[in-house]
């Protein structure tokens, strides 16, 4: 009998390491949203926020854009979340890869985001 979303999620919140490694990213993307939130008022009205297009105008970006890669990496630890949820009773090795991933994109963007305020600020 599969077990419900809800039952699979208290399932994989029993896993210490996957518990662990949820609150970690959740609070990561939570300390990256509290500088853009501070500064978001003393921002120019365009950042450079896309640095693999070519040099000059293309980079920059309104300062609403900042919030994309915060939102990415929200994104990112929602799917993998589902997919762990879905799959950590056949595979909780793979579970846990996809946990660490979004660990790592997560750390990623704070760094990105404290990169980004430094040199525009």
């Amino acid at each position: 009998m599969p077990l419900s979303m809800n039952e699979s999620f208290k399932k994989l919140l029993s896993d210490k390491i996957l518990t662990w490694i949820l609150l970690t990213t959740i609070i990561i993307i939570f300390i990256t949203l509290i500088p853009v939130t501070i500064f978001y008022a003393y921002l120019p009205p365009f950042i450079p926020i896309f640095n693999q297009l070519p040099w000059g105008i293309d980079q920059l970006g309104n300062k609403l854009e900042i919030f994309i890669p915060i939102i990415l990496s929200i994104t990112v630890l929602i799917a993998n979340m589902f997919f762990a949820v879905n799959i950590y009773k056949k595979v909780p090795l793979l579970s846990r890869m996809l946990s660490v991933t979004s660990l790592l994109i997560a750390f990623l963007v704070l760094l990105f985001i404290i990169r980004t305020l430094q040199l525009v600020l």
